[in-house]
């Protein structure tokens, strides 16, 4: 049956939690996450320890498909035409790859210039069109299938944190015409709301870049500036998520 999930929300996150992509201080691990914009969290997540199976990968993407057929039957007057899934650097490819293989369209990889080219696999397509962007002066390229202007694209990613891989892939595309449609696909969402309280559980939002994001589950965390960090001051170590291809395949 369409919209129905091989797993709970709950299922997939003690999956995720016994493989170690997610940490909380206290519990887990000593040490808790830096991210960006000058913020600490007890929470760490890494999917790499899921994506390194295939097996794992397919069925998260297969509820992924559930998920999305559910928000289109929530939300009937959207258009159910998808011609690309388009995963951001970088954990998002494996993501893109295996939804479009099970919906029978293209995957596309975007791929900043500071980012290393990943192996020969991700590269087998045809089609590249670089697109500038204003922030930090930095650009996106897509490699894949081509992309063309009126394309309807679905973006999907491993996690939706400070949400800027995803907001910097969905500038890049509509650069170029694509259109980005709802909703983005993730498979955890813990984007950190604009307003917080320091250690307080903090619940995700769901909007990033005016687009709804779905995934197998939402993930809490707390929240501390890091130059007031409650963990930093019981003696916690904190840590940053590694994200680049060569940190990834040279560590």
């Amino acid at each position: 049956m369409e919209g129905v999930m091989i797993k709970s929300s709950e299922e997939w996150r003690k999956e995720f939690t016994e493989l170690g992509c997610i940490r909380v201080y206290g519990e887990s691990c000593k040490e808790h996450a830096a991210l960006a914009h000058g913020v600490h969290s007890d929470t760490i997540t890494d999917c790499w320890p899921f994506l390194s199976s295939p097996a794992r990968v397919r069925a998260a993407c297969t509820d992924l498909i559930s998920i999305l057929k559910s928000f289109w039957a929530e939300h009937p007057t959207l258009d159910t035409h998808v011609d690309r899934f388009i995963g951001p650097p970088v954990s998002g490819w494996p993501i893109a790859y295996e939804l479009a293989g099970m919906r029978g369209v293209k995957w596309v990889v975007a791929r900043e210039n500071l980012l290393h080219t990943a192996p020969s696999a991700v590269q087998r397509g045809v089609g590249r069109a670089d697109v500038s962007t204003d922030e930090e002066a930095e650009y996106f390229s897509f490699e894949g299938a081509s992309l063309q202007s009126r394309d309807v694209s679905v973006i999907a990613d491993d996690i939706a944190l400070t949400g800027r891989e995803i907001s910097m892939t969905i500038d890049a595309a509509q650069r170029i015409g694509v259109i980005v449609a709802n909703p983005v696909l993730v498979l955890i969402n813990r984007l950190r709301p604009n307003e917080w309280t320091p250690g307080e559980v903090t619940h995700p939002r769901s909007l990033v870049h005016m687009r709804s994001v779905r995934a197998l589950f939402d993930l809490e965390a707390r929240y501390w500036p890091d130059n007031n960090c409650a963990l930093c001051t019981e003696g916690s170590s904190p840590i940053r998520r590694k994200v680049k291809w060569s940190v990834r395949t040279h560590s």
